[in-house]
């Protein structure tokens, strides 16, 4: 969930996640530790970041763990939409920069995966806006 957006500068208006979306959303007994990075950026190379809230001060691009039975340009589109309200399709789709990141998982965080899994593999795609 976060709190702030920042778009240097934008025309596009972000809306929040309302806990309605989240609360929708059927809860997964354990995540796959496989997630997306969706770089949105315009053609003049500015970057939306968003400010996480429970990290004040940490700003990230939009990101989430891909969902059983999602490729990975799906789980990038899907995470977009749910973290920014910008929908992928209306700008040509996410773009796949064939490059992943693999990172160890914080331990307060290890629960949310199957057991034993403490590294995630994060795929990263571009999504270029107006």
């Amino acid at each position: 969930m976060f709190t702030r957006r920042a778009w240097l500068p934008s025309e596009i208006v972000l809306r929040e996640r309302g806990t309605e979306a989240i609360a929708s959303r059927i809860p997964m007994s354990h995540k796959i530790p496989v997630s997306t990075l969706v770089l949105v950026h315009t053609p003049e190379l500015l970057v939306l970041l968003l400010e996480r809230a429970d990290f004040p001060d940490f700003w990230q691009s939009v990101t989430g763990s891909q969902e059983e039975g999602e490729s990975l340009a799906q789980t990038a589109t899907r995470e977009l939409k749910e973290e920014t309200g910008i929908d992928a399709g209306s700008h040509g789709g996410v773009l796949d920069w064939n490059l992943s990141n693999v990172y160890e998982i914080f331990p307060r965080w290890r629960d949310r995966y199957p057991k034993g899994t403490t590294h995630n593999t994060e795929h990263v795609f571009a999504l270029e806006v107006p």
